[in-house]
């Protein structure tokens, strides 16, 4: 998918155009991803999404994953013993889960409306969501706010503005955007974290962690050059070379070309 990118002055932020993130968009990513092994491929025990839950949530909680795609998360997570509701809006996509994946409790719903009783989840992951909506995602912070119960936690990741994406900013790499442009290819934005950590604690979250992720992508995302390397060591599969990459992930690329932020928020 081609992506074409922006930088709104206005607003801080980086505007993707590529293809609008409707449902029917989202059903036809997944379709192709179904022919994947999603739920037999080894997630690691140490992927972040498996770790922070194991970290603030005790086994047994129930676990909202709000936009959930094939749900692969909800369903390694069902694996170590949370009870899980995977939801998405996309239609085809739910039906899929009930038919073929029905232990991750599938749920068709819109995550500014969910159909669940006040205070209901002990935990909420959003996981690349809110960067999706072009007219903003107050709405969904307050209904996450909503069906976690006091003391329960949010674990929130969005595409960010990084160390190297702000210097591309400085730079004056990234054609200005304005809001009388057209927004029918809009795909999502790379939102300034220190923005979106005020909009949580308004919306009534203490923030508990803060942290970059997934340096990697940034990486191939944001210098071009080593885009290519970096497929060619994937392909590779080899165990020694890609444990050398998580942990130039871990130790440097995150803290400087992360290419999503993650929350961790407990609901007060």
């Amino acid at each position: 998918m081609k992506t074409t990118r922006y930088y709104d002055p206005e607003k801080n932020r980086l505007v993707y155009l590529a293809q609008e993130a409707s449902a029917d968009f989202w059903d036809e990513v997944w379709n192709r991803e179904k022919l994947k092994n999603v739920y037999t491929d080894t997630i690691p025990r140490r992927h972040y999404i498996l770790r922070t839950t194991k970290a603030y949530l005790p086994v047994g909680a129930t676990v909202l994953e709000g936009g959930c795609g094939l749900a692969q998360y909800s369903y390694f997570l069902g694996q170590m013993g949370y009870k899980t509701i995977a939801l998405d809006y996309a239609e085809k996509t739910i039906e899929f889960l009930k038919e073929n994946m029905p232990q991750v409790n599938p749920m068709l719903g819109d995550v500014r409306s969910l159909a669940l009783e006040d205070g209901s989840l002990d935990g909420y992951w959003s996981i690349g969501v809110i960067e999706h909506f072009y007219e903003g995602h107050l709405d969904i912070l307050k209904e996450m706010r909503r069906v976690i119960k006091a003391g329960g936690y949010l674990f929130i990741t969005f595409p960010t503005l990084s160390w190297i994406r702000k210097l591309k900013i400085k730079m004056g790499i990234f054609p200005i955007w304005s809001d009388s442009m057209n927004t029918d290819c809009f795909y999502q934005f790379a939102l300034d974290s220190q923005f979106v950590r005020r909009e949580l604690e308004e919306a009534g979250f203490e923030i508990i962690s803060s942290q970059g992720i997934d340096g990697i992508k940034g990486l191939r995302d944001e210098i071009p050059y080593a885009r290519e390397a970096i497929n060619w060591l994937y392909k590779k599969n080899c165990r020694p070379v890609n444990f050398i990459l998580e942990m130039m992930d871990r130790f440097f690329l995150r803290h400087f070309i992360n290419h999503v932020h993650l929350f961790v928020c407990r609901r007060t």
